[in-house]
C-alpha cells in the first residue's frame, strides 16, 4: 500500500510566499474618534505552552487584536487587559476585574488564540501556559465557567468570546497535542441567550487553520478584516456604514469557505445576537471576489506543493537506510526494498477542499430572511409600486393585506437601505393608526435596529414608549434616548430644538434616576460587593444624567427645580449641583 496523506491546512506550516500571494492586510488598525465608554477587552495570546507544542503566531493574533479594540473600539487602557502565556490563575482573575469594569449594558469581550480542549465532559475548555500534561480537565479552563463567572456582573449586558482554538488533538502545527489522549466529542454550542456569543473557527474538533502568508492563525485574521469593514454588507448585498454581529459572523464563514476550507465558523442563530451594532462609520472596503478566487488557488497549489516536497523529503531520507540495508544482501536487504516500494511507489496526496459556488450567498441571504421573517402571503407587484398612495392609506391605518405583503416582500428584496427604511415607516405609521401596538412596536424595533437609527425623533418616541412600559425597559429605553440624544441635531432650531431637547435631557435624567434607586433597594436587600459596585455606578449615571440636564436647563434659561432636585438626589450634595 502506497503512502497516501491527507492534504490539510493545519499540517502547512513554512508557506512561503514565492507565489506571489499578497492578502490584503490587517493591520494597523482603523482609528475611530469617540470614546467606548462601557465595553472591558481581555486579550490573551497563549504561544509557549510549559509541556505542549507551540501555536504558532499566537502572539500576533492577540497583539492585533489588541490593537482592534484600542484603536477602533477605543476602550481605554485601564479596561483594556492584555496578556502573553497566560496562566489559569492569571485569566480567571482578569474575567473577575475586568467584569467589573463593564459599565452599564456594557460588553465584555474575551479573545484567546491558543490550544483547546474537549474534558470528559465534553465541554470546551481553554487550556492556560502553565497546564500539567494529563492533568487537562482540572487545568482547562471550560467556557462555561468564564461565561458564570462573568454574568456575575449584573451591570454588564452582553459577553463575546472570540476563541481561535481547535478542541480536538491537533494543533495549529498538525501534530498532537495530547499525545495518544482520546478527546471526546465536544457538546453542541447553546445558542440559547443573545447576550452569550461564542465565536470559534470550527463546531466540530479540527484544529484552527493558520494563515502564514499574514503570520495569523487565518480565523483571526478574517475576524480582523470583517470588524474593519469588509463584513458590512455582507447579509444584504449593501453596505450602509453600520457593522452588525451577524454581517462580522457570515462574513468569516463565507470567505473560509472562499478560500478552500471545509470549515464552519460559529454563527449565533439568534436574530437579537446577529442585528447587534458592533460599529459604525469609517469602514474599510473588502478584497473582491476576483482576489479571493486567486488568493484561494494559489494556497492550494502551495499546498500541493509543499507536501509533494514532505513526502519526497521523507522518501529520500528512508531511501537511504533501504539501499544500505540491500547492501548488506540477504533476506532483509530485499525485505528493505520491498517495504520502500510499497510505502513510496503510489505515494499521492488526498485534498480536502471547498468549492466557492457564488450563488450560495445569495441563497443565504435569502433563506436568512424567510427564517427571520416567515413566509408572505399572496400579492402582485403591482399592490406597492406607488409609495405615495400607500403614505395616504398607511396614515389612516388603511393599508390592504396584499399590499403590506408587498411592502415586506420589497423590503426583504431591495438591497438599497433607503428604500428598505422609507418602506418600513410606511408600515409603522399604518401599524400606529391602527392602534396595533405590538405589531407598532415590533416594527418600530426592526427599523431601528436593522434599517436606521438616525432620526431623533422616531427613537425618542420609541424611548418614551418604552419607559412607559415599566422598569423592565428603562435599560432599553436610555438606549434610544441616547441615539436620539446623539442625533438632536437634526432637529429644526429655535423653540421647537429647545423645547424637544430639554424633554430628552429630562427622560434621560429620570430614567437614570429610576434605575439607580431600583438597583440601590437591590444592594440594600442583599449586600454583596457585586450588587455594591452596580449601586454605585448606577448612582454615578444618575448624578450625570441629571446634571446634564440641569446645565442645559440652566442655559436656555428654563425652570430648573426639577433637575437640580434630581442632581442633588444622586450627587448627596447641593455642593455639586451649584
Amino acid at each position: 500500500m502506497g503512502l497516501k496523506l491527507q492534504l490539510f491546512f493545519v499540517i502547512i506550516v513554512a508557506i512561503s510566499t514565492s507565489f506571489g500571494i499578497t492578502p490584503p492586510a490587517v493591520s494597523p488598525p482603523i482609528k475611530v474618534k469617540g470614546r467606548n465608554t462601557t465595553d472591558a477587552a481581555i486579550i490573551i495570546g497563549n504561544e509557549s505552552y510549559q509541556q505542549y507544542p507551540q501555536v504558532i503566531y499566537a502572539v500576533n493574533d492577540a497583539l492585533a487584536v489588541k490593537g482592534f479594540f484600542a484603536k477602533t473600539m477605543n476602550i481605554s487602557k485601564s479596561r483594556l487587559k492584555y496578556r502573553e502565556n497566560a496562566s489559569k490563575r492569571q485569566i480567571m482573575g482578569d474575567i473577575k476585574r475586568m467584569s467589573r469594569k463593564v459599565r452599564r449594558n456594557g460588553t465584555l469581550w474575551l479573545y484567546f488564540s491558543g490550544h483547546g480542549y474537549t474534558n470528559e465532559n465534553g465541554d470546551r475548555a481553554l487550556l492556560p501556559a502553565n497546564a500539567k500534561l494529563g492533568k487537562e480537565d482540572s487545568s482547562a479552563i471550560a467556557i462555561d465557567d468564564i461565561i458564570a463567572l462573568a454574568k456575575k456582573r449584573r451591570q454588564l449586558k452582553r459577553i463575546v468570546l472570540i476563541l481561535d482554538a481547535g478542541f480536538g488533538n491537533i494543533g495549529r502545527d498538525g501534530l498532537d497535542i495530547y499525545g495518544e489522549k482520546k478527546l471526546k466529542t465536544p457538546n453542541l454550542l447553546p445558542f440559547s441567550d443573545p447576550d452569550v456569543v461564542v465565536w470559534l473557527p470550527n463546531q466540530g474538533t479540527t484544529a484552527a487553520p493558520v494563515f502564514p502568508a499574514t503570520q495569523h492563525g487565518l480565523f483571526t485574521y478574517l475576524f480582523l478584516g470583517a470588524v474593519r469593514g469588509w463584513a458590512d454588507g455582507e447579509l444584504t448585498g449593501t453596505a450602509d456604514e453600520l457593522l452588525t454581529l451577524g454581517e462580522a459572523q457570515f462574513y468569516v464563514a463565507n470567505k473560509m469557505v472562499q478560500l478552500g476550507l471545509p470549515l464552519k465558523p460559529t454563527v449565533h442563530t439568534m436574530e437579537e445576537a446577529q442585528d447587534w451594532l458592533i460599529r459604525q462609520k469609517n469602514m474599510v472596503a473588502p478584497p473582491t471576489t476576483d482576489s479571493l478566487t486567486i488568493l484561494s488557488t494559489k494556497l492550494r497549489a502551495q499546498r500541493f506543493d509543499e507536501m509533494s516536497k514532505y513526502i519526497r523529503a521523507k522518501a529520500t531520507s528512508l531511501w537511504k537506510t533501504a539501499a544500505y540495508e540491500a547492501q548488506q544482501g540477504g533476506a532483509d536487504g530485499e525485505q528493505a526494498i520491498v517495504d520502500f516500494l510499497e510505502q513510496f511507489e503510489y505515494a499521492s496526496i488526498t485534498l480536502e477542499w471547498a468549492i466557492h459556488v457564488p450563488e450560495v450567498l445569495e441563497a443565504k441571504r435569502m433563506l436568512r430572511t424567510f427564517q427571520r421573517e416567515g413566509n408572505i402571503g399572496n400579492f402582485e407587484i403591482t399592490d406597492c409600486q406607488n409609495i405615495d398612495e400607500l403614505e395616504n392609506s398607511a396614515s389612516v391605518g388603511g393599508l390592504t393585506t396584499q399590499e403590506i405583503a408587498c411592502l415586506e416582500s420589497q423590503i426583504r428584496l431591495n438591497r438599497l437601505q433607503t428604500s428598505r427604511s422609507n418602506m418600513s415607516q410606511v408600515l409603522i405609521v399604518n401599524a400606529r393608526a391602527k392602534k396595533d401596538k405590538a405589531s407598532w412596536e415590533k416594527l418600530m424595533r426592526r427599523h431601528l435596529e436593522r434599517f436606521d437609527r438616525s432620526n431623533p425623533d422616531i427613537t425618542f418616541g420609541f424611548a418614551i414608549h418604552l419607559y412607559k412600559k415599566g422598569l423592565e425597559h428603562f435599560n432599553e429605553a436610555l438606549k434610544w434616548a441616547d441615539y436620539a440624544m446623539e442625533n438632536r441635531q437634526m432637529w429644526q432650531g429655535g423653540q421647537d430644538y429647545m423645547s424637544k431637547s430639554l424633554q430628552l435631557y429630562r427622560l434621560r435624567g429620570q430614567i437614570a434616576t429610576e434605575l439607580w434607586i431600583e438597583h440601590e433597594k437591590a444592594y440594600r436587600k442583599n449586600r454583596s460587593p457585586e450588587l455594591e459596585a452596580i449601586a454605585i455606578e448606577s448612582r454615578g449615571y444618575a448624578k450625570d444624567y441629571a446634571r446634564e440636564w440641569l446645565e442645559y436647563a440652566r442655559a436656555t434659561e428654563t425652570d430648573t427645580t426639577q433637575a437640580f432636585n434630581l442632581c442633588v438626589s444622586a450627587a448627596g450634595s447641593a455642593t455639586l449641583c451649584q
